[in-house]
């Protein structure tokens, strides 16, 4: 066939936009020119390493390799690391419950140990950091240390020992304070919300005004509508103001984290369904809470005794002795025989015998008669005399006009709660 020469340009025209179009769009090119079609894959970027710090504490038996390799530190790096601390600090010297702070880096690939510090004690601070060469290098770092007084006071609202650390008091703080008020205090019936509280301790801080540790309450106080306790500490006791040492009163809750759920006198037995004088008092506590002598003592009896399940006995002196029901298991070495010490651990929580569910019952024998618990101050004859009650008198003056200047210097405002921490030159402590 011949073509028409008219035609011509037409066609050469119609190709040239044909050509045009294809340039146009690349996936014609795959069609017309017979090769496979795919799509250009563009590699992603890899993600940036994200920084992490944790605060950790060594557990009992665990090495600073061991808690390295446990925060996912390969153990190479984890070696290399105790390797260095070592040429600074005896890996010996560490104990469980060291808090130790880590920085950290983690990729796709791996957890990196970037810095390692932690604090052996009040006056010196262990680095670990990555030199430019990736090796690992640690230093011992001296610490500045202020020692200060510093007084706090605030109002109960909620748990005592909440309201304490709210006010501004450490936890160690907290804790000292609700154990001496144990021995004349009950937490659950004998404070309220509204009640007022004061307490001065020794503390140390650094030289970014950072608390490194708090030592010893020195003094400290509760008081409502009600009652006032006042306690002053000298040679290593507790004391009121009128002579008489904390440790020689009974603990009122001699068992951790308890409510009284049974009080002393009558009442329908929960079991038996009738009335019955309930010679005791009742401590709801946890299964395997710990259960604690309400003051130094023998051990008369550990043994299954009758509706009682599992029993301790403990006579104190020739007037007094205190019985502890219902426990799981006895604490270590507790036998008839054992000489225990107020506070330590005499058994657990259980519900053994006639018990509903776990609980402590705790009774007061007073000459072989069961007595309210409650009523029961003291062991006996507790109080100090002569020069030793002078020299108290003295440390109960001082300690109160100390308190009083530190919460002047402050113009403490009277809301709930307030911080009133307040430093002082350094004094001894006693």
């Amino acid at each position: 066939m011949r073509l028409n020469v008219y035609a011509l340009p037409a066609l050469t025209a119609f190709l040239f936009s044909l050509n045009n179009l294809a340039a146009q769009m690349p996936w014609m090119d795959g069609v017309l020119g017979h090769t496979p079609l795919h799509v250009a894959e563009q590699a992603m970027p890899a993600a940036a390493p994200v920084q992490e710090e944790r605060t950790l504490k060594l557990a009992n038996n665990q090495t600073i390799t061991g808690m390295l390799k446990a925060q996912g530190i390969d153990a190479d790096t984890a070696a290399d690391a105790a390797d260095a601390l070592a040429d600074v600090y005896n890996a010996k010297r560490f104990k469980a419950g060291q808090e130790v702070h880590l920085q950290l880096e983690h990729d796709a690939d791996a957890t990196r140990l970037i810095k390692l510090t932690f604090a052996p004690d009040a006056t010196q601070r262990i680095e670990l950091t990555k030199d430019a060469e990736e090796n690992f290098n640690a230093q011992r770092i001296a610490r500045n240390v202020e020692k200060r007084i510093v007084a706090i006071r605030g109002t109960v609202d909620g748990a005592f020992a909440a309201s304490v650390r709210r006010a501004g008091a450490p936890r160690s703080v907290a804790n000292q304070m609700a154990k001496w008020l144990a021995y004349d205090m009950d937490f659950q019936r004998d404070v309220h919300k509204g009640d007022q509280f004061a307490v001065m301790f020794p503390a140390d801080y650094d030289d970014k005004g950072e608390l490194i540790q708090a030592g010893e309450v020195q003094y400290l106080r509760v008081e409502n509508a009600k009652t006032k306790i006042g306690l002053y500490r000298m040679n290593s006791h507790m004391y009121h103001a009128d002579g008489r040492d904390v440790h020689k009163a009974l603990l009122k809750t001699p068992v951790d984290g308890a409510r009284i759920t049974s009080g002393f006198g009558m009442r329908v037995h929960p079991i038996l369904g009738y009335s019955a004088m309930h010679k005791g008092i009742d401590f709801g506590a946890a299964y395997g809470s710990a259960i604690f002598a309400a003051g130094d003592g023998v051990v008369e009896k550990a043994s299954v005794f009758s509706s009682y399940g599992n029993y301790v006995l403990i006579k104190h002196n020739s007037t007094y002795e205190t019985a502890y029901a219902h426990l799981s298991r006895y604490g270590k070495g507790i036998h008839a025989g054992t000489r225990v010490h107020q506070g330590q651990v005499i058994g657990y929580v259980g519900a053994t015998g006639r018990a509903t569910g776990p609980h402590l019952h705790f009774e007061v024998h007073m000459r072989g008669t069961q007595v309210n618990p409650t009523k029961v101050a003291s062991l006996g004859n507790d109080k100090l005399e002569g020069k030793e009650l002078n020299q108290l008198a003295s440390i109960v003056r001082q300690d109160d006009n100390q308190f009083a200047q530190l919460i002047a210097k402050a113009q403490p405002k009277m809301a709930e709660n307030d911080v009133k921490v307040i430093p002082a030159s350094a004094t001894a402590v006693r």
